[in-house]
């Protein structure tokens, strides 16, 4: 019988903000691929890891070592990196009145391009 083919989504940014709140610094330069394939069942065969992330911007350490870290998660192979953008996000608090605003991570529509290992 044929294996199950599995892709797997992960995304960047949370991803890499859990890791930060579980204080385990070491497991950002993780790689997505073997921990993947470590998750599979033995009838089940990894064909692709889709990452989403988005370019850190005004900070030249953080963008340096997040390019690093891409060329690293492309060097292991079956890794497809999908970049979106940051949007403004404004939240207001009812009871205060508070202004908070941040960005939020977004995809650049939904085309989605298929990937052949």
């Amino acid at each position: 019988m044929a294996a199950e083919r599995v892709t797997a989504y992960v995304d960047g940014f949370n991803l890499y903000y859990g890791l930060l709140e579980a204080r385990l610094r070491s497991s950002r330069w993780l790689d997505l691929r073997f921990l993947c394939e470590s998750l599979l069942r033995p009838s089940q065969r990894l064909t692709l890891v889709r990452y989403f992330t988005s370019i850190v911007r005004n900070q030249p350490d953080a963008a340096e070592r997040q390019g690093m870290y891409i060329d690293a998660l492309r060097a292991t192979g079956l890794i497809e990196i999908d970049f979106g953008h940051f949007l403004p996000k404004t939240t207001y608090c009812r009871r205060c009145g508070f202004i908070h605003r941040s960005a939020e991570e977004k995809k650049d529509g939904c085309e989605y391009r298929s990937a052949t290992p």
